[in-house]
């Protein structure tokens, strides 16, 4: 994990609103929890990997999210977690 940076997956139910939108529009902790309940918290890399499996992509292309960007080959394939 670098920098503690953790994210919330969103893999059950229909997401109506990420989690950082809900809170900076002031959602009820009903609504809040209902959307925490849908997610899992990874860490960034094992977030783009999870993502990419899902949108059947490499996990690079969902981690860096630059599509304009020459590819390269996988320096790290493996997961940290």
């Amino acid at each position: 994990m670098r920098n503690g940076v953790l994210e919330f997956d969103h893999v059950r139910g229909e997401q109506l609103l990420n989690i950082s939108t809900m809170l900076r529009r002031g959602a009820s902790l009903e609504q809040f929890a209902a959307g925490l309940a849908k997610c899992d918290v990874r860490c960034r890399k094992c977030h783009a990997i999870a993502t990419g499996e899902r949108r059947s992509r490499n996990w690079f292309d969902s981690y860096v999210q630059q599509p304009d960007w020459p590819l390269r080959e996988e320096s790290n394939p493996r997961p940290c977690g």
